[in-house]
């Protein structure tokens, strides 16, 4: 199971036996290792061997499954080149729903077996971000900015919240003073703004 963004590991297939096969072409009987994910929330997952070992020349197939063991009935997406991409290496994208176990299965081609890095990429959309309603406040007495609402499980390990410099306007007795908050999560973001309105309470004393 995973909660982040980005998961990346060195792998092998050379001491594996084949125990699935997919829809791609050439990838049966191959020797494979299997990978499961399961996300908290939807989302879209990027899937990929595009880096490769100096000098290493495997051949990878991928495919992600939603049933173990992993077939072509079960399949979802399988990529064996990425084409205009890292051909030979291979690379997919397939949409993940809260809960589900999905099944990532790397072998290669036609046999083919050596070491891969398997890089996963969970793009969530982006967070909720609710601010506080705007408030008034009299001059003169402490106040401060409500922090925002970020009801969020997917990016609870993940996600980053910021305030920007507080913006203000106004004459030197009513004055609007805004503060802009910015959630992220997995390079995706959200913003929301509190507005703070200061007021002169009593009238001034002319003398």
């Amino acid at each position: 199971g995973t909660n982040g963004c980005v998961y990346s590991t060195w792998g092998s297939t050379i001491c594996a036996t084949p125990d699935g096969q997919s829809s791609c072409p050439n990838s049966w009987p191959s020797p494979d290792v299997w990978y499961c994910l399961t996300s908290l929330c939807p989302g879209t997952v990027v899937v990929d061997t595009c880096v490769s070992m100096v000098g290493n020349s495997f051949d990878t197939v991928l495919s992600v499954h939603t049933n173990c063991p992993g077939t072509a009935v079960n399949e979802l997406v399988c990529n064996d080149d990425d084409l205009g991409g890292c051909a030979p290496q291979s690379r997919l994208t397939f949409n993940v729903q809260a809960g589900q176990t999905y099944y990532i299965r790397v072998a290669g081609k036609n046999g083919a077996k050596g070491l891969y890095q398997l890089h996963v990429n969970i793009q969530f959309p982006a967070p909720i971000l609710i601010c506080a309603g705007d408030k008034t406040v009299p001059a003169g007495q402490p106040w401060t900015f409500d922090p925002p609402n970020v009801p969020n499980p997917c990016c609870s390990n993940n996600l980053t919240l910021i305030a920007f410099s507080p913006q203000t306007n106004g004459n030197c007795c009513t004055q609007t003073i805004s503060q802009v908050w910015q959630a992220t999560c997995c390079s995706n973001s959200a913003t929301c703004t509190q507005t703070v309105t200061v007021v002169c309470t009593t009238a001034p004393i002319i003398t």
